[in-house]
């Protein structure tokens, strides 16, 4: 009997602990792993620990640990309201972005100073598809361990521009069927009706919302849909 109390007590306190740290990571604003600073990748280690110790621990009641999550996550908050108003605060804690190749020449004093050798570099430089240091006119390390690359003039892909060549205005396409059912606040903000969505799935020979996945309208007014 103590064992199934006990056992029933860690996993209220497994799901209490994901409620919270679901909530505050929320709370926190959405940010990818690779785009995460030091200082964001320290605090979320943190308070996934005292999560974690609140899940296993019963020795701690839940509002002993609680103050403490809570205390972290409001100085998160804070400090990345600070980094969005402050240059200078923000390059604090971000850091900035290095030069590792200028003018088509290899710093080795900043891969020094990043701890990065040449083979290194090179895997960087590959994973954007340059792969001659012949062709790299810049590269920089972004603060978030990224590189930067911008190739050479005579090694860039040739855009419509260069060639003078009109090109039309793309946006980006909504949603307007997911899952056989008609978003119907999708349509009205692109000022479309039901009848409309039918009659060009129509054209499709497509009768049946219920056979239509997904279906996307661009700009254009065309529709693409996934059966």
């Amino acid at each position: 009997m103590i064992t199934i109390l006990a056992s029933t007590n860690i996993i209220m306190r497994a799901i209490f602990a994901y409620l919270v740290l679901f909530a505050l990571t929320r709370i926190m604003g959405k940010r990818e792993i690779s785009q995460m600073s030091f200082f964001d990748y320290t605090v979320g280690i943190t308070i996934g620990s005292i999560t974690a110790n609140l899940a296993l621990d019963r020795t701690q009641s839940f509002l002993s640990i609680l103050p403490s999550l809570v205390v972290f996550a409001i100085f998160q908050i804070i400090l990345s309201y600070i980094s969005l108003k402050s240059v200078t605060f923000r390059r604090i804690v971000d850091g900035s972005a290095t030069i590792l190749i200028k003018n088509g020449k290899v710093m080795e004093k900043a891969l020094l100073k990043t701890r990065l050798n040449m083979d290194d570099l090179m895997i960087k430089l590959r994973e954007k598809n340059a792969f001659r240091l012949a062709d790299v006119e810049f590269a920089l390390l972004e603060p978030d361990g990224q590189v930067s690359v911008l190739l050479k003039s005579n090694k860039q892909p040739v855009t419509p521009s260069d060639m003078n060549i009109q090109t039309q205005y793309m946006g980006l396409p909504d949603m307007v069927i997911e899952e056989g059912r008609i978003i119907e606040n999708r349509l009205r903000e692109k000022g479309l009706t039901r009848s409309w969505i039918m009659a060009k799935l129509a054209e499709q020979e497509i009768y049946d919302l219920s056979k239509v996945m997904y279906a996307q309208v661009d700009t254009s007014g065309n529709i693409y849909r996934l059966l």
